[in-house]
């Protein structure tokens, strides 16, 4: 669904938050039941024929309203059918990239680690979830500080902002 959106939605949509670093092995628990909730990221609403899926719960987080500049509204892109490099020139600065390129046909586009845990943490809301995502935070060894500092300055989440400073001085 995530690879058509690139041929017909206006704006990028990207698999975002936990479910970002689920897709990239980076999420710490394998689950014993398989959650069919996936959280994208998008300036706009998700199309209507992603949201009338069964098999799936689509959970969005309006990009605008948790990011600004670049990283919050992702231009209306055309990105199928560009090679590699462009589709990371085009994604520069966003926090967003290809997953998949090249491996497969059916490449998506993905938030980065670092955006990944920034949405994360502005979505926490259970104590559960802020254990998991502590000792989510614990096991990543490969932020990248310069993008983290540049997407935390893009950050318009108060709580999302001290949220991850808060993991990051307790995992020390």
């Amino acid at each position: 669904a995530l690879n058509s959106a690139l041929l017909t939605a206006k704006h990028p949509i990207a698999v975002a938050g936990y479910s970002a670093l689920w897709i990239r092995n980076l999420a710490h628990y394998v689950s014993d039941h398989q959650d069919s909730t996936i959280t994208v990221t998008s300036p706009e609403a998700i199309p209507k024929w992603m949201s009338s899926m069964v098999s799936v719960a689509w959970n969005r987080i309006n990009s605008r309203k948790l990011f600004s500049g670049q990283a919050g509204d992702m231009e209306s892109r055309r990105l199928f059918g560009l090679d590699q490099k462009l589709i990371e020139k085009e994604l520069d600065g966003t926090g967003v990239e290809a997953y998949g390129y090249g491996e497969t046909q059916s490449w998506c586009l993905v938030s980065s680690p670092e955006r990944a845990l920034i949405e994360w943490a502005n979505d926490l809301k259970e104590v559960n979830d802020w254990y998991h995502f502590i000792e989510v935070v614990e096991g990543i060894g490969t932020l990248r500080p310069g993008r983290l500092v540049s997407l935390l300055t893009a950050c318009k989440s108060i709580k999302a902002k001290r949220t991850l400073l808060w993991a990051a001085r307790e995992c020390g």
